[in-house]
């Protein structure tokens, strides 16, 4: 009898406790809320030797702490619990030394049965973040990249790289076509795809000065937007939403990056434009991209947070090279288009559609810059001819 009982009533008590484990983690929407993860005052910027720092998660039932590593393999950082129930209190998070030039950065995930939540922390390299006391720049492009215009020695400008690590593998994240005299960048290019942009991530709102150039050479907009022109945002060349891996997304907080940009133009026709080239990045191989301005005639002057000049330009353009060996449209798998908008107020609340698209020659005819100059290398002269000549109007894959 006490066999037959054992052997009946233990599977049930299993079943039984499983059954409840699970209707405990069950999401209750009247009553459960998110995990939220946080750390303790001033560490969300670790030192480069090593260092420890509080993580306090807060849940209202059982969680799991993942770590994910930007840009790396090795596992740098270690927790003194991955899992637990209710508010944690305090979990400690240590660092090992960073022995590279660059920072890095570690992603903290808590997940429970009601959502989660994520927070990433930096670690400083061993190169200081204090900006040059040289111009660190060259006055041409070595690189072959397709995505950059043609530069030139005579023209006073230099051209600047920022690199990103994307699965252990060095890549490039964008780079810049710098003018001195009106501190902002002509044109920021780069290659943009799902992979490049790195998934759902964040924002970081992490203003900062280019450590490429001294301070003199760049607008200082950390602790606020320009002054001197009414309405004036931080506009973004290379957009914060291009670029999710947190390293990567603090370096299109540079100044470098910004210009001074009406505010109704940038949250208006120039954030519509922006999502509209992800979702072309999105369907293809790769996007090679050029976000540019044309400086004069300006919009105006502004002045930067030290009370530096800063122009305002008077026109902004997007070319757009689309590669995509599979698809149905395209030569040699390229196709191109260009779109040029007036900076003004009467621009802020266009559609973007056909009707502002152009072919990347008559872009060049406008602003003077030889775009994709490395194409032809690529494809050959004559068909780097057709793509760049063709009108983008008529092809249904953009519209």
């Amino acid at each position: 009898m006490r066999s037959l009982f054992t052997h009946l009533f233990l599977p049930v008590a299993a079943l039984l406790a499983l059954s409840l484990a699970f209707f405990s983690c069950k999401p209750d929407k009247e009553t459960g809320t998110p995990p939220s993860i946080s750390i303790e005052d001033g560490k969300e910027y670790m030192s480069q030797s090593g260092d420890e720092a509080f993580i306090y998660v807060k849940s209202s039932a059982d969680w799991t702490l993942t770590l994910s590593y930007d840009g790396e393999t090795a596992e740098w950082a270690s927790l003194t619990a991955y899992s637990g129930s209710g508010n944690s209190g305090s979990q400690l998070l240590t660092c090992k030394a960073n022995p590279k030039e660059t920072e890095r950065a570690v992603t903290l995930t808590v997940t429970d049965c009601y959502g989660s939540a994520s927070l990433d922390v930096f670690q400083k390299g061993t190169a200081s973040e204090q900006p040059a006391s040289s111009r660190t720049g060259t006055p041409t492009a070595s690189p072959k990249w397709l995505e950059l215009p043609a530069t030139s020695a005579s023209d006073g400008m230099d051209f600047y790289h920022h690199p990103m690590t994307v699965d252990g593998k060095k890549t490039r994240n964008y780079s810049y076509y710098y003018d001195y005299s009106a501190r902002i960048a002509v044109w920021v290019a780069y290659p943009l795809n799902s992979v490049l942009i790195g998934g759902t991530g964040k924002r970081s709102n992490a203003w900062a000065v280019d450590p490429l150039m001294p301070v003199s050479d760049q607008a200082v907009i950390t602790s606020g937007n320009y002054r001197g022109l009414y309405g004036m945002n931080r506009g973004h060349q290379i957009p914060s939403a291009d670029r999710y891996r947190p390293v990567a997304n603090k370096e299109t907080f540079y100044g470098t990056n910004m210009t001074p940009q009406l505010g109704s133009f940038n949250s208006g026709v120039w954030a519509k434009l922006e999502d509209r080239v992800r979702a072309w990045a999105k369907a293809c191989d790769t996007l090679y991209v050029v976000t540019g301005c044309v400086i004069e005639p300006r919009y105006g002057v502004a002045s930067d947070n030290n009370g530096k000049s800063v122009v305002s330009p008077g026109a902004y353009y997007k070319a757009v090279l689309r590669y995509n060996p599979s698809g149905t449209f395209g030569h040699a798998g390229y196709n191109a288009c260009a779109i040029y908008l007036e900076h003004n107020a009467d621009n802020a609340n266009r559609a973007v559609n056909s009707s502002m698209a152009m072919s990347i020659r008559e872009l060049e005819r406008i602003t003077g810059v030889d775009f994709f100059v490395n194409l032809p290398s690529v494809v050959g002269a004559s068909m780097a001819e057709t793509i760049e000549t063709e009108d983008p109007k008529k092809l249904s894959y953009w519209w």
